[in-house]
């Protein structure tokens, strides 16, 4: 079983068992700041990671045209379900190109290989380390303006449910700037104690 299908695996078991598991939503949390620090009013989006979609869904709702991916959709809410926002299994860490260029296809748009931005809220510190500078550079692939992170610099404290730690990549606010500056241009960062904000600036054409 490779690491992807074990993530799976490990994420519909906390979906599908663990009523507690994505009460809270960090991109919902973090919606405002998302707007603020992009200053963004409109475009395209991919919510990679996106858990229940909750975030995916606000966004639609002021205007942005949404795309939600994730590993799994066990942990998708039902308002999300019944909403005509697309989804797409796929990891973090996936070429995320035929992503943005099927879904274009399907909202019969002119093909592209890009989204207008790329979010990624409390998605990082999931990974293994050795895949974290690897997803933020399919990310900035896609993303024509930029890459909006939110990442928890905490323990977890779901893992009990599956036997392992669930945040596989704790480190500090700035061991993630350093790293991620030496694969983008960080355009705006901030410290929020139990969490780093970071906007990349994107590279796609």
């Amino acid at each position: 079983m490779n690491v992807q299908h074990q993530e799976r695996a490990v994420y519909e078991e906390m979906w599908g068992g663990v009523s507690l598991y994505g009460q809270d939503s960090p991109g919902v949390r973090h919606l405002d700041l998302f707007v603020a620090m992009s200053e963004a009013t409109d475009g395209t989006v991919l919510d990679i990671g996106c858990g229940t979609g909750r975030a995916g869904l606000a966004l639609s709702q002021r205007g942005f045209s949404v795309t939600l991916a994730d590993l799994t959709d066990v942990g998708l809410d039902e308002a999300v379900r019944s909403s005509v926002l697309p989804f797409v299994k796929a990891s973090v860490w996936d070429d995320l190109g035929p992503v943005a260029y099927l879904n274009s296809l399907a909202r019969l748009e002119t093909p592209r290989l890009w989204f207008d931005w790329v979010i990624c809220c409390d998605v990082m510190e999931h990974l293994p380390t050795e895949f974290t500078m690897l997803a933020v550079r399919r990310m900035i692939e896609v993303a024509r303006h930029g890459v909006f992170m939110t990442i928890s610099t905490l323990p977890d404290m779901f893992g009990v449910f599956v036997g392992r730690p669930l945040h596989q990549t704790v480190q500090p606010y700035t061991w993630w700037r350093e790293r991620l500056a030496t694969i983008g241009d960080i355009t705006e960062s901030r410290d929020l104690l139990n969490c780093g904000v970071y906007l990349v600036k994107g590279e796609a054409a």
